[in-house]
């Protein structure tokens, strides 16, 4: 719902590990401050990248053309150098790795914290391990979307566990992953068991015991049953958080609870959910923060936004941008140039 500018695609990166790290940007180079705004890795890295359980990706050219990539430790040492041309985050312990051989082969992989390959690349795409699985699909090397080809999942060993049967398929979350089948889509557990009905239009990731889902043209919630929680009964709507969900109905938004129970009116423009305690919105051009209440907690003064995490938000105004605390004071900041 806010407009993309350039501070706010550093990823507000935090991590549940004791060291945060936020990205910072000087002169086409990513560091990254502390949650107090110290600047702990002085911007010298290339690629814009988040810690994610102690590991942060960074990438180095090699040959002219390719990439190599390696991840850093928090305090900045590098952690572990690897020879793959790309990688993703880690969770659950494994982070995907791309290796990329001559031109036609793009395989995805899986290492272990240490550096260490434990699933090796075969996959055409992947996900993410939550839950103790991650989607994967096989697409032929030529002519890879002449068919159509299904997705499984496999466990933290390789083992295809889930065998490629769908259409699409999201991450696993909070025990359950979204998967279309013939054209429709439900959810299955971490087994494959089908879970929740293969019957709706679209569907998103659960979230807070929740998740919402589109039948007939509407939006509604379900639970983990698949019980109907909240009626179909939304133009559009948001994932719960902070117990609260933006939701629209006869062009009005409004946040409800989870019984549905409208909670607060949105008169603003631009709202963004709740994080922290504390939701973004716009008026007269500019973002603030509000609180459950509507109470304003940071007066609208900031051309951009994010939502807060962990005590930290990006923002950015006419000549400034950086990171603000939960005053709408700066704790770091960069002249705009």
């Amino acid at each position: 719902m806010l407009r993309t500018i350039l501070l706010l695609t550093l990823l507000t990166a935090v991590q549940i590990f004791p060291q945060q790290r936020f990205v910072i940007e000087e002169n086409g180079r990513f560091g990254y401050i502390d949650s107090v705004g110290t600047t702990v890795i002085a911007p010298q890295y290339v690629t814009r990248s988040h810690f994610s359980e102690g590991k942060a990706k960074q990438t180095k050219t090699r040959w002219l053309v390719d990439n190599e990539t390696f991840f850093l430790n928090p305090d900045g040492s590098t952690a572990f150098e690897t020879s793959y041309n790309a990688a993703g985050d880690f969770s659950e312990g494994l982070a995907k790795v791309l290796d990329v051989s001559w031109a036609l082969w793009r395989y995805w992989g899986f290492i272990d914290a240490n550096g260490k390959e434990v699933i090796a690349p075969e996959y055409s795409d992947a996900g993410d391990f939550h839950n103790g699985r991650a989607w994967v699909v096989k697409r032929p090397i030529l002519f890879p979307g002449a068919d159509i080809h299904l997705f499984g999942f496999i466990n933290t060993a390789g083992k295809l566990v889930i065998n490629y049967q769908y259409e699409r398929a999201n991450d696993f979350s909070e025990g359950l992953a979204a998967v279309t089948l013939k054209g429709a889509s439900g959810f299955i557990d971490t087994a494959g068991v089908p879970v929740i009905d293969f019957q709706y239009d679209r569907v998103s990731s659960f979230s807070q015991g929740l998740v919402r889902v589109k039948k007939n043209g509407a939006w509604g919630y379900l639970d983990r049953t698949g019980s109907v929680v909240i009626p179909f009964e939304f133009e559009e709507a948001r994932d719960f958080s902070d117990g609260a969900a933006l939701v629209k109905n006869k062009g009005k938004w409004r946040f409800v609870d989870r019984s549905g129970t409208t909670i607060l009116p949105v008169e603003y423009v631009d709202v963004q959910f709740f994080s922290e305690g504390l939701a973004s919105f716009r008026e007269n051009g500019k973002y603030g923060f509000m609180d459950r209440t509507g109470a304003v907690m940071i007066a609208p003064k900031f051309i951009g936004v994010q939502p807060f995490r962990r005590g930290i938000a990006a923002a950015e105004t006419e000549h400034e941008q950086g990171y603000i605390d939960r005053s709408g004071t700066f704790l770091w900041k960069q002249s705009k140039k």
